[in-house]
């Protein structure tokens, strides 16, 4: 998926600027806490719209089985931008315990 989504990408002039974010070609790089809306791909990836914020589903067979399916891999959606600030705040926090716990062992 990452491939055919980067050969898009080049064909309307869009480059690959990291690992996770794409730009227009000669635009700076603007990082997710930045950005007013964004798309994720992939297994527990997020996507910020105007109107919602959605969580893809963290298994990798769910989501396999949703994409194949013609399904989206969202778990969670909530419809309020307030909510699903929260929410990403909480996810943020929670991955850096996590990380830290993770290295200290």
């Amino acid at each position: 998926m990452l491939k055919a989504l980067a050969a898009y990408c080049r064909r309307i002039d869009v480059e690959r600027t990291s690992v996770w974010t794409f730009a227009q070609t000669g635009h700076r790089e603007v990082f997710l806490s930045h950005a007013d809306t964004f798309l994720g791909f992939g297994v527990s990836a997020t996507t910020l719209l105007k109107d919602s914020f959605k969580i893809n589903t963290f298994s990798i067979e769910d989501y396999i089985e949703r994409v194949n399916a013609g399904v989206l891999p969202t778990s969670l959606t909530f419809v309020h931008a307030q909510a699903a600030g929260c929410l990403l705040l909480v996810l943020e926090c929670l991955c850096m315990k996590i990380n830290r716990i993770s290295s200290q062992k």
